[in-house]
């Protein structure tokens, strides 16, 4: 597990961040059934930020961290920009929020392919779409199980980490790229219904 948590640092800084804060997140909810120290984890959150901060260049993080300023200077020079790739030229700034969302998981779509790679891009973004309409409009027994610690998790990361990305990924390669990172946690949610999972 500690190799697992040093590879995604030195990688993926900012999904272990992103991964961290939901399992705190989770954590601070679920205080009263894990009898975890708010303190320990608001220490644990400390060192995080700490080396995120003092380490941002090493782990290519584009912002200061404890900086509000910074954080919201850099959202609002990547909404500036031009989402790029194929057809599907975009404003994200300009562009409808929930428009945006359904953009980054589930374009493009078989109807803008104009080459091999959108086609097989576009056939993975239908059987996505798929899958979320069977689980939540077709699936009659489907119901989001909160009281799932993994699906909690999954609920926070997914939201969190969808919402971010959509809003400062300015390329297509880019963007189908960071898609696969959250695209399995939008597997649990719809798919652990059933059996309750605790961690």
């Amino acid at each position: 597990a500690l190799i697992f948590i040093i590879l995604i640092i030195l990688v993926r800084p900012h999904i272990f961040f992103l991964l961290f804060f939901s399992y705190t997140t989770y954590l601070f909810i679920r205080f009263n059934k894990k009898k975890i120290s708010y303190l320990f984890l608001l220490f644990l959150l400390a060192i995080v930020l700490f080396i995120m901060h003092h380490y941002k260049v090493a782990l290519r993080i584009p912002f200061d961290i404890l900086s509000l300023d910074s954080i919201l200077e850099f959202i609002d020079s990547r909404q500036n920009k031009l989402f790029e790739g194929g057809n599907l030229n975009l404003s994200i700034k300009d562009t409808n929020f929930l428009y945006l969302l359904f953009s980054y998981l589930f374009r493009p779509s078989i109807f803008e392919v104009n080459n091999i790679f959108f086609m097989i891009v576009a056939f993975d973004n239908l059987m996505i779409l798929f899958f979320v309409i069977y689980r939540v409009f077709v699936c009659n027994k489907f119901k989001l199980q909160l009281s799932s610690d993994i699906v909690l998790i999954s609920l926070i990361f997914f939201i969190v980490t969808l919402f971010l990305f959509a809003l400062t990924s300015t390329n297509l390669g880019i963007a189908l790229r960071q898609k696969w990172m959250i695209i399995p946690f939008l597997i649990i949610l719809l798919s652990n219904n059933e059996k309750k999972s605790n961690l």
